[in-house]
């Protein structure tokens, strides 16, 4: 059985207080995006471990593999066959798209299917908490208000997708290949300079792209442009290039940029294209 893990954007991150487990609030919305993976699983008796995987595509290897802990977990419960695993890897590590927690949530989807565990959503979500926060929203995986440690989804839509007239965009994703963020490490960064939120994320401010350069605010990139002033240089080119919003997404390396539909943006990708991860799809708000 195949299926094809998705990644996701952020529009806008709030940080809030630690809690005692050393973990923030967030505040975000979340977006799915065309960008994904490649993950398949077969049923395979005739092999010693219960669990073997391979890979291909941007990476060769995975150390503790969240797909692999998604297996093991819904083994101990169900006591399922053997299986063998190969994961095609096109969405890049520490670029803050998600990809492990889609990859994991995906893994949870597929063995759901392929042994006929009748498992519910509310049995689905269980099981993604324990892997992690973000595997929450790619249980649901639509354009979702997250709250909490990532694990809270507001189902309320945005003024922006509530409107008949949807408009037509260009994405563009652009990630260092050299540069791989550690969400602890940009964590531990923020907290030393005790920072307060740069401003409450009222999600209903705006229902136009057009208003999110003013309106949605990543309260990590001020650390990660510190540490990282890389990522600051490409976003102020990608707004020099008639970007309409750009931003850095979660806590990783990835920074995304909306244009108009029409706008030609091989001159931009050819310029990034040699030590730049970059991606480009269709996109609608």
């Amino acid at each position: 059985m195949i299926c094809f893990p998705n990644a996701k954007i952020n529009f806008g991150l709030n940080i809030g207080p630690e809690g005692p487990d050393c973990l923030h609030e967030i505040e975000s919305f979340f977006i799915p995006i065309k960008l994904c993976d490649v993950l398949e699983v077969i049923e395979c008796n005739d092999q010693n471990e219960k669990i073997v995987i391979t890979y291909s595509g941007i990476i060769n290897k995975i150390e503790n593999d969240l797909c692999v802990k998604a297996y093991h977990l819904i083994d101990s419960d169900y006591n399922i066959p053997k299986v063998k695993v190969h994961l095609h890897k096109k969405i890049p590590f520490g670029a803050g798209l998600g990809g492990g927690s889609s990859d994991a949530t995906h893994m949870l989807k597929i063995l759901n299917n392929m042994f006929k565990l009748n498992l519910s959503q509310i049995d689905m979500l269980k099981y993604s908490k324990k892997i992690g926060s973000d595997c929450v929203f790619f249980i649901h995986n639509n354009p979702s208000h997250v709250l909490g440690k990532g694990d809270k989804i507001n189902s309320k839509k945005l003024n922006i997708f509530n409107k008949k007239n949807i408009r037509k965009f260009k994405l563009l994703l652009v990630k260092p290949k050299h540069i791989n963020i550690s969400t602890n490490t940009i964590f531990d960064s923020y907290r030393k300079i005790k920072k307060k939120s740069i401003k409450r994320i009222n999600f209903n401010d705006f229902d136009n792209v057009y208003d999110f350069k003013n309106n949605l605010f990543n309260d990590l990139e001020e650390v990660s442009f510190k540490l990282y002033p890389e990522l600051s240089v490409i976003k102020d080119y990608l707004y020099l290039k008639k970007a309409i919003y750009s931003s850095m997404t979660g806590s990783g390396s990835c920074i995304y940029a909306i244009f108009p539909e029409g706008i030609n943006l091989s001159d931009i990708i050819n310029y990034f294209r040699e030590k730049h991860f970059v991606w480009l799809e269709d996109f609608a708000l």
